[in-house]
């Protein structure tokens, strides 16, 4: 799914407020952390999934510049400029993105979550908390179940988007 101009931000804006409304709740007003543990990792299975799925690269649309050519036009900028250089080229390509849409794939983001999960709850934990895997699973199923919340939540939105693009 290409997400152009204003849908661009919303699944970013959306991990964003998720996380920080979190944090104001665990500092501010109550220990979520010390009262349910398992509820925070729902949330990290529901809203790491919407930074993640930015990951994805459609087919077809990486194009290989050989190296040659890539060290042809680098050394084509005068050092002293790479600096603005640099800023103009991050511009350029931020505008082009926005306009061809970026790439957005929830079930990219929902892999590498449970990857992540399953790192921590079955080798991490075990090896640095001396916690096993025996005695912790429920915070990997609430991972799972974050996860799960968070593809029922996005496939609508993106059902919904692929029709949109298939009446146009």
């Amino acid at each position: 799914m290409l997400l152009k101009r204003l849908n661009a931000p919303i699944p970013f804006l959306t991990f964003v407020v998720v996380s920080i409304g979190f944090w104001v709740i665990q500092f501010r007003y109550f220990d979520l952390i010390g009262w349910n543990y398992s509820v925070c990792h729902w949330l990290f299975g529901f809203t790491f999934p919407f930074f993640l799925s930015y990951l994805s690269v459609p087919c077809g649309r990486v194009q290989m510049t050989p190296l040659t050519e890539v060290l042809k036009r680098i050394l084509a900028v005068p050092f002293y400029t790479w600096p603005l250089a640099l800023l103009r080229v991050a511009y350029r390509s931020t505008v082009r993105d926005l306009n061809e849409g970026l790439p957005w794939n929830p079930w990219v983001g929902a892999s590498i979550t449970l990857a992540f999960s399953m790192g921590n709850e079955m080798f991490v934990d075990p090896t640095m908390n001396g916690i096993p895997f025996v005695h912790a699973y429920d915070h990997f199923l609430a991972d799972v179940l974050g996860i799960t919340c968070f593809l029922l939540v996005t496939m609508r939105w993106v059902h919904r988007a692929r029709e949109h693009a298939v009446s146009e």
